[in-house]
């Protein structure tokens, strides 16, 4: 919840958890919502900054995770340590209908199965940080 409040001539906004300039951010306007549109534009710029510093270690440690979850789909196996999970699923077909019912029916309308659809999922891997 942003907080606006006037600050001598102009408005300020802050978060909540405000304590001061010096530890919290804020944002200064004729308005409060010029006040507000300052405090999330400097809050995201901050963000964005964070962001793209990381992004090439980011990247990088993406680059790791699926080099680990195709020797896991290759090997089809799981794997546990102390700090991370990965899980193999095995992949399957999937019928858009209820089949027992429709299979049933198309017993004695087999026409109703050009109608049939079936969608293969893939096997796939589930990383879970412990």
């Amino acid at each position: 919840m942003i907080k606006t409040f006037l600050d001598g001539t102009n408005w300020c906004a802050t978060f909540e958890d405000f304590k001061n300039l010096e530890e919290s951010p804020a944002g200064f306007g004729k308005t409060p919502e010029e006040a507000t549109e300052e405090l999330i534009k400097n809050r995201l710029g901050v963000a964005h900054k964070i962001l793209e510093n990381i992004k090439p270690e980011q990247e990088y440690a993406e680059s790791l995770i699926q080099q680990v979850k195709d020797y896991i789909l290759e090997t089809q196996s799981s794997f546990e340590c102390d700090f991370a999970e990965l899980q193999y699923r095995k992949g399957y077909v999937r019928t858009s209908y209820d089949t027992k019912a429709l299979d049933k029916y198309a017993k004695e309308h087999p026409e109703v199965l050009d109608y049939r659809k079936t969608t293969e999922s893939k096997p796939t891997t589930a990383l879970k940080w412990l």
